[in-house]
């Protein structure tokens, strides 16, 4: 589902014009990125949790040469998804809906 797939179904569920929607889904995700530059979690409760970890350095291999590489530490934007959401991905088929 692509972002404008979002905007036009949250856009006919609310009645709102597709126009205001979009600002509103923009907004919103502003707000995560400005969150997590400021090393904030986002924890959006029945859905998951937004968080920055930090990967320590490495060493992996470039799979062309096999040659040993040295991957240095980095901090990376995480998602931890809310147990509702395990549960109902997982499910079989004939019990969704």
């Amino acid at each position: 589902m692509t972002k404008a797939e979002i905007i036009k179904k949250v856009a006919s569920e609310t009645g709102m014009l597709r126009k205001d929607t979009s600002i509103v889904i923009d907004t919103f995700i502003d707000c995560i990125i400005e969150a997590l530059k400021d090393d904030d979690s986002i924890e959006l409760r029945g859905f998951g949790t937004f968080s920055m970890q930090s990967r320590e350095p490495r060493i992996g291999r470039n799979p062309k040469t096999g040659e040993q590489i040295s991957i240095p530490g980095r901090i990376v934007p995480t998602f931890k998804y809310n147990r509702r959401i395990k549960d109902e991905l997982t499910k079989p088929k004939d019990e969704k809906k």
